[in-house]
């Protein structure tokens, strides 16, 4: 009698485990945080004309301070979040800004360049200094735009040179050269994390050291011609071969990869590299390719051709995969699968040409060439 009453508690008390057990689980599974949704497409934030009467062709860029800087050729504009005019800086109407890099240094001091001179603004938008520099172009890193240590290099009509950060003044300069650019405005030159600065010229792409001393050239044998697209985080650089190959080469100038594109494809931006390695690229008229790291291609997405030579703009990566170009009238959302999550209509006429830049809180700016911005709400 005992041992059955024994083994009838035994039993009650483990249905009452499992029936506790079983309700922590659904608790925890009810208020587990939800999986981030793609499939539904974010919202327009705002959407402002920075500049009517003008245009731009430099990419957007995020400040220190969280300032969206925004560039048109008749000034540099600081943007907060909520799309308000923080300040403006004005050019002279006959000295605009043609296009090229926006960059920023370690204390959040601006550089840019018009279409005679070489311009630095502190964070407030005031001027520094200005130099000398016709037809500019001002290196910048693979992070982004940042500019570390005491001097900024830029390409100069045809001559590249050193600046002092402080005051503008030139420090050495490499003379005598056609700088080579597959576009109207000049490509900025690269500083990769050796130090070493990678730009093109004569057909070639060169690499110096900080003191202007010829690293390496490539072609090394004057056959054939090569221009600098990009680098990536790892220092890979990214070059295109005038035959429309897509080159990636070691930060000694060697040879790593090569994609054999032609001239159907061609490349008129550099790739973007995610965490794993894949490798982003948009050919001006589509598709965007997905590389793996020794340049096979993994995936295809078509996009419909541009109505201009230029093509479509770098896409961006988000930190959940998705990967965002833009169009000449809307923004796509493709995952990481080259799969459609979403895509969004921009307001007003279809324009040529854009750029997109991803801010940490998610909010994903369209820059437009009629200086329209467009801020959209996403979960990445």
């Amino acid at each position: 009698m005992k041992t059955g009453i024994r083994l009838a508690s035994l039993l009650l008390f483990g249905l009452m485990a499992v029936s506790a057990a079983d309700i922590l689980f659904w608790y925890q599974v009810e208020r587990r945080p939800p999986l981030p949704r793609f499939s539904v497409a974010p919202h327009l934030v705002w959407t402002r004309a920075i500049d009517p009467l003008a245009v731009t062709w430099t990419p957007p860029m995020l400040g220190t301070y969280g300032a969206l800087y925004v560039t048109s050729a008749a000034g540099v504009h600081a943007l907060d979040r909520s799309g308000a005019e923080i300040w403006v800086y004005r050019v002279d109407a006959s000295d605009p800004i043609p296009g090229g890099a926006l960059s920023e240094d370690e204390q959040g001091n601006l550089y840019f360049a018009t279409a005679q001179s070489l311009y630095s603004l502190s964070p407030f938008g005031l001027k520094r200094w200005q130099t000398d520099c016709p037809r500019a172009a001002v290196a910048q890193n693979a992070a982004g735009n940042r500019l570390e240590g005491d001097a900024v290099y830029a390409t100069c009509e045809n001559h590249f040179s050193a600046f002092s950060k402080n005051d503008g003044r030139e420090t050495w300069r490499l003379p005598n050269f056609e700088a080579q650019a597959p576009s109207l405005t000049p490509t900025a030159p690269l500083i990769l994390r050796n130090g070493e600065l990678v730009f093109s010229r004569d057909q070639q792409i060169i690499a110096t050291n900080k003191r202007g001393s010829i690293r390496w050239v490539y072609p090394p044998d004057n056959r054939g011609a090569a221009y600098a697209l990009g680098s990536g985080t790892d220092d890979v650089i990214y070059a295109r071969s005038f035959s429309g190959d897509l080159l990636g080469l070691y930060f000694n100038g060697s040879t790593k990869w090569t994609f054999h594109g032609g001239p159907a494809a061609g490349f008129n931006e550099p790739p973007v590299r995610a965490p794993d390695g894949t490798l982003y690229v948009v050919a001006p008229q589509g598709p965007l390719f997905a590389f793996a790291p020794d340049a096979r291609v993994k995936w295809k997405f078509p996009l419909p051709p541009s109505t201009t030579v230029v093509g479509y703009s770098t896409p961006v990566l988000g930190a959940r995969g998705a990967i965002y170009q833009l169009l000449e009238d809307r923004v796509l959302a493709i995952s990481s699968q080259g799969k459609m999550l979403w895509q969004l209509q921009l307001p007003g006429e279809p324009r040529h040409h854009g750029f997109l830049v991803l801010a940490a809180d998610g909010t994903l700016y369209a820059v437009m060439d009629n200086c329209f911005v467009h801020a959209i709400g996403t979960a990445n």
